[in-house]
């Protein structure tokens, strides 16, 4: 194999499917797979993890010999610190991996091909077009779980439609639903794991267009030379609107998402690192009011707005982790309701949020630091002594 190849493009491609391993939370196959093919002058990458993979092409490369590869992430390491325009890429008889550039010559072992799990990658019948599939996708995936034996909590559910598509994830202790709409021009549903939409994450802009579709229980995304494919999740577990339909209001206002924001951050300024992170909130006439406790230090905010219905004094208890989540990423204004019990349902032009509460704070008196020992004190006085 031996191919000439410019070389800001074919990094930007290491780069692209070295993401697999990196943003994925699953075992990672070593290395990238390479195929040069002269008869097309095209060059494909692939990287994966156990579920996942990522095909990058470059087109129009020089390439004098077709072969395939395996190579090393370290290519790219190298390829980063030089400013040459191309690069050349030679396998000997042995399999080992030339890299020139300028006046320099790297020699690189690599390992057989066949060690790369590689598999033949089917593309769908039909493709649905969707724009704003990245910010639709954020405003949700966070919910999801990230570890644990809870595998039916880590994936996003993805429903596309001509008119509103949604994409819903949660975890024990809160569901995000957001929705956008207009996004695609087809309808087609499918479940990816949390790992699966971080990678996608990677590969993703907010202004680009997009072209899903699935095939043989995998769900394939093509954008432009780049192509992402994964195996998608069981459509098990509730969905968000079962939820919201079960809830009843009882207590609502509407306040400014930055705002609400700011005021969780003011009240939880007096939990440091170790203290049980937690926000009461309580609905008044004249609006919302937030307050942190920890041992001997308290604080609290308030935010005016008008409440249909003061709940009671005692408020009820949230993490404010949780719902900091989603008022980071929204923008106007919330809508928050709560049920008899506490349970909070957060609404803005981005989608829903439901959070669940939790019990009151828990305040432990810190651990006493230890008192210095005689002999402690006497080497702290020979260190003064001496540096006087």
């Amino acid at each position: 194999m031996k191919f000439t190849v410019n070389r800001p493009a074919f990094c930007e491609a290491l780069k692209t499917v070295t993401n697999v391993g990196k943003s994925s939370l699953l075992t990672r196959i070593s290395g990238i797979y390479l195929y040069a093919d002269a008869s097309k002058r095209i060059l494909e990458l692939i990287g994966t993890d156990v579920i996942t993979s990522v095909v990058k092409r470059i087109r129009d490369v020089d390439i004098s010999m077709s072969g395939e590869i395996i190579l090393s992430p370290i290519v790219l390491e190298i390829l980063r610190k030089t400013k040459e325009e191309s690069v050349t890429l030679e396998t000997d008889e042995n399999g080992a991996l030339g890299l020139s550039f300028g006046s320099a010559r790297y020699l690189l072992v690599t390992k057989p091909v066949n060690e790369f799990p590689k598999s033949e990658l089917v593309f769908p019948s039909a493709y649905v077009s969707v724009s704003g599939l990245l910010p639709l996708l954020k405003h949700a995936a966070f919910a999801a779980e990230t570890k644990g034996d809870k595998r039916e909590l880590q994936g996003v559910t993805l429903k596309l439609t001509p008119g509103i598509s949604t994409a819903e994830a949660m975890n024990q202790k809160r569901m995000a639903s957001a929705v956008n709409r207009n996004a695609a021009d087809g309808e087609i549903e499918m479940k990816l794991h949390i790992s699966a939409v971080n990678i996608l994450f990677s590969l993703l802009s907010a202004d680009k267009t997009v072209y899903a579709g699935t095939a043989d229980q995998r769900a394939v995304f093509v954008c432009g030379d780049t192509v992402f494919s994964t195996v998608m999740m069981n459509k098990t577990g509730p969905d968000m609107s079962s939820f919201v339909k079960r809830l009843v209001p009882e207590y609502c206002a509407v306040a400014g998402a930055k705002g609400l924001l700011n005021a969780i951050q003011t009240a939880a300024v007096c939990q440091l690192s170790g203290d049980d992170k937690c926000v009461n909130i309580c609905f008044t006439p004249m609006g919302i009011r937030l307050s942190c406790a920890a041992y001997k230090r308290a604080s609290s905010a308030f935010v005016a707005t008008l409440c249909d219905n003061p709940t009671p004094d005692v408020g009820f208890n949230y993490d404010p982790r949780i719902i900091e989540d989603f008022l980071s990423l929204t923008t106007g204004n919330v809508s928050v309701k709560l049920d008899k019990k506490g349970f909070m349902l957060l609404e803005s032009a981005d989608g829903v949020y439901l959070v669940t509460p939790r019990n009151t704070v828990n305040i432990v008196k810190p651990k006493a630091k230890p008192e210095k020992t005689e002999k402690a004190n006497k080497k702290t006085a020979k260190k003064t002594k001496k540096a006087a």
